[in-house]
């Protein structure tokens, strides 16, 4: 994405993505993971969606996601949140007026959407146009429509034992839909909506307690529904919706000093209403939504929080600091030979001075790291600050970073990988070969344990996938059933190198089978 040299705060702008086109889409779902955009549903006309698109923030680029299976039915005005590597989304409305309360999630590494089978409780009313936020291991929902009422009831979903609970308190918030939720230091913040009438309260609901209380304003706002709201640096940014009609205005409320105040824009959008907003990096992006004359499938950015400038004003005296430079195949990268010295020794030899080529336009690395140009940078940072931003870190780096760690012996590197890949989701067969390869290659007995427990789990799914995989993946199969088939892996008294893995003798025979099936087609 091109950014402009100067971005001013309380600005919109209309982004122009290339990629997959997206059509314009009314109360669809919108969230974030791995520094992506996803949008799930909506409606265009009379048709319900159940595509997934993904928005690059990075490079401004749309595309269609796959999904390996049977997806949800098509559906608007449901919710969706992020909690591990799935999205959850529940409730919506589809054609002919059908209405859900399932729960559906899909895997960001499979590919795969799952149905949610819940405890024996009644779980909560078929529902539209209600919301639902993250709080700890539980998805906590309020409110919303049927065709014949409206709804004030408060649930939620614990993730940990996939259970509902309804919370019963008083006073409660009166019946709405199409209103606004937020989360902010410890309490769950709805606002707005359409009821009896148009609404312009906020409650607040305490997740210790359980209890809701009615937040007073010095100032009281107009009501709104079919907004959005995304909370930053203690502000709730309420933008859009409707009043008598479509609004494009911005409205700040600070839960410090309990007031509210409209954000005076230097650039503005179309008014729409029914359309997703998140927050990111201090940029609240919009997508989707109704001008009450078509769907929109623009997506904007508004910047709340102005760029920094010290990351400028550093590199003015960068190339006093960064005297060195490590190389990976496409790539230099400028470090401080003092602190390699200091952190990580055994790189010294992989260094060259910070010194500009005499062709610029030839580039020939010097001892290049066997580490992707993400993997490189990682690296930099561990070694400035003895850490890994792990918001970052792929399974692929970090097999990568743990054959450097193991050859060059830095022992709290290989340690933070470890533990990367101990927590990391495997079921992404890419990420499992080259996970279970690098475990036995490391003799690494707790990662190779997990990564036998995934391959078992996946097999019926890996006998579809697998003959799709890149080379380089089979060849990590292709490694690790040569192993198992390998009689001189056998243990002493005669059985597979593998019973270490099983209870039981059937169940090891059965994986055998399955294992020589598999290895017929790599």
């Amino acid at each position: 994405m091109t950014v402009p040299e100067k971005l001013d705060a309380k600005t919109f702008l209309t982004l122009t993505p290339t990629g997959h086109p997206v059509q314009g889409l009314l109360d669809a779902s919108m969230c974030l993971y791995d520094n992506e955009i996803y949008i799930f549903g909506g409606e265009a006309g009379q048709d319900f969606s159940s595509e997934i698109f993904r928005y690059n923030i990075e490079t401004n680029v749309w595309h269609q996601v796959p999904v390996i299976g049977t997806s949800p039915a098509a559906r608007s005005s449901h919710t969706a949140i992020v909690y591990g590597n799935e999205m959850y989304i529940f409730g919506g409305t589809g054609p002919e007026g059908m209405m859900f309360n399932d729960i559906c999630a899909y895997s960001f590494e499979t590919h795969k959407w799952r149905m949610i089978v819940a405890g024996v409780q009644k779980p909560p009313e078929h529902r539209r146009s209600h919301t639902a936020v993250l709080h700890g291991a539980c998805m906590y929902i309020f409110g919303g429509a049927q065709p014949t009422k409206r709804l004030n009831d408060t649930w939620y979903f614990d993730f940990s034992t996939n259970l509902w609970t309804q919370i019963q308190a008083q006073p409660a918030p009166p019946a709405r839909e199409s209103h606004s939720a937020v989360v902010y230091n410890g309490a769950m913040y709805i606002y707005g909506g359409l009821g009896d009438e148009v609404m312009n309260d906020m409650w607040e609901l305490d997740f210790v307690t359980n209890q809701w209380k009615l937040v007073s304003f010095l100032k009281q706002p107009n009501g709104r529904y079919r907004h959005t709201a995304v909370v930053c640096w203690g502000g709730m940014y309420v933008f859009g919706g409707v009043e008598m009609q479509r609004q494009n205005d911005v409205q700040l409320y600070s839960f410090a000093l309990h007031t509210w105040m409209e954000e005076k824009q230097k650039k503005t959008i179309t008014p729409r209403s029914q359309h997703a907003a998140l927050m990111y990096r201090g940029d609240m992006y919009v997508f989707g939504g109704s001008d009450g004359v078509q769907s929109l499938s623009e997506i904007c950015r508004y910047i709340i929080v102005p760029p920094s400038t010290l990351a400028a004003d550093i590199q003015k005296v960068l190339p006093r600091i960064l005297d060195s430079q490590l190389f990976n195949e496409t790539k230099a990268f400028p470090v401080n030979q003092a602190i390699v010295k200091a952190r990580f020794p055994s790189l010294l030899p992989f260094l060259s001075p910070n010194i500009p080529p005499p062709n610029p336009d030839l580039f020939e690395p010097k001892n290049p790291l066997p580490l992707t140009e993400n993997g490189m940078e990682l690296l930099i940072g561990f070694i400035n600050t003895g850490s890994i931003d792990t918001t970052r870190i792929t399974a692929c780096d970090a097999v990568a970073l743990l054959g450097l760690a193991h050859n060059c012996g830095s022992v709290r590197l290989k340690k933070v990988c470890i533990a990367y890949l101990m927590e990391v989701d495997l079921s992404s067969l890419r990420n499992l070969g080259e996970v279970m390869v690098a475990a036995q290659k490391f003799d690494i007995q707790e990662l190779e344990r997990k990564a036998v427990h995934f391959f078992v789990t996946l097999l019926p799914f890996s006998l579809s996938i697998l003959p799709h995989l890149p080379q380089d993946s089979l060849l990590h199969y292709t490694i690790v059933l040569g192993r198992i088939a390998k009689p001189e892996d056998s243990d002493a008294k005669g059985g597979s190198s593998l019973s270490k893995f099983f209870t039981k003798k059937e169940d090891l025979d059965k994986f055998m089978r399955e294992v020589q099936q598999l290895g017929g087609m790599i």
